[in-house]
């Protein structure tokens, strides 16, 4: 005999939401304890030489042509003084084939060799991969107000909106402001309501 479930469809669709949520935080997680392991540090110092103890990420979402109820987290954008932040994540070989095909059809249009002088394929490092991605909008910096959004709207729905334009990838203002791209109202109220949400 089987359960009946007493969850009504809203249960069941904020279950999705939040395993979608719970998967992305899984792979952030799993990208911070790597690039501690590889001991990569955050861009820039303070004059007495110590460099900031933040732990702020924004994930970087692939925006592949299928619908995935889990989203692959590409890369973090880890933050550091002064606007400065660097990209940690998967080189172009780490990632599984369908995507690799992907990149390099973009990368090869841009004028990227897809070969070495040897015929092997190139290896381009993750801030590469995710450049060419953010430029076609197949990819998405995470910003808080988008989680909210996805949320309300849907994960899917956010990836379209990205993909036709109507949302920002967050490229440049993540590019220019590092942090500081948490200072407008927007952004600072969803990233409030989503910390008090896990504390």
């Amino acid at each position: 005999m089987s359960k009946v479930s007493s969850k009504s469809n809203g249960d069941d669709e904020l279950d999705l939401k939040i395993n979608i949520e719970q998967c992305v935080q899984s792979q952030i997680i799993h990208l911070s304890s790597e690039s501690e392991d590889q001991e990569i540090k955050r861009p820039g110092t303070f004059s007495n030489g110590r460099r900031t103890n933040s732990k702020l990420v924004y994930p970087i979402i692939y925006i592949g042509n299928q619908e995935s109820s889990s989203p692959l987290v590409l890369g973090i954008v880890m933050t550091g003084l002064c606007g400065r932040s660097i990209i940690f994540g998967y080189s172009l070989l780490e990632l599984n084939i369908e995507i690799q095909s992907e990149i390099t059809e973009l990368l090869e249009f841009e004028g990227f060799p897809v070969k070495s002088s040897f015929g092997k394929p190139m290896n381009w490092e993750a801030k590469t991969v995710v450049d060419v991605l953010l430029e076609y909008k197949k990819a998405l910096i995470l910003l808080p107000n988008d989680v909210l959004f996805a949320r309300k709207k849907g994960w899917n729905r956010l990836i379209e909106d990205v993909k036709t334009g109507v949302r920002s990838t967050n490229r440049t203002a993540v590019n220019k402001l590092g942090r500081m791209a948490l200072k407008t109202e927007k952004q600072r109220s969803a990233y409030k309501q989503i910390s008090d949400e896990l504390f």
